[in-house]
């Protein structure tokens, strides 16, 4: 599922706890850190994928404060995002993604 923005994303939280977590750090109405933040609350070590054209940003460090977390930069392809996912939920260590 897809959620876009701090509403949809504080609805999710209210549900289910998820089997993973693909967040961008840059979202409407609400900053990755910040959802980050919540999701950890909530859930606790939920397995996260951050995606992010902005590594070495102060979101990326605010963001690694929640860790532990998966980054994988923006642009990624779908296979390498599906790849990830499917390793990390397989208990696996994630791929390179240099």
């Amino acid at each position: 599922d897809d959620a876009g923005g701090a509403h949809e994303i504080t609805e999710r939280l209210q549900g289910p706890k998820p089997d993973i977590i693909i967040l961008d750090l840059k979202m409407p109405d609400m900053d990755g850190p910040t959802a980050l933040e919540k999701v950890r609350a909530r859930w606790g070590e939920v397995p996260v994928i951050v995606l992010t054209g902005y590594p070495d940003s102060g979101l990326m460090e605010r963001a690694l404060q929640f860790s532990p977390i998966t980054l994988l930069s923006k642009p990624s392809s779908s296979e390498l995002i599906v790849r990830t996912v499917r390793s990390i939920l397989s208990g696996a260590k994630p791929p390179h993604h240099g």
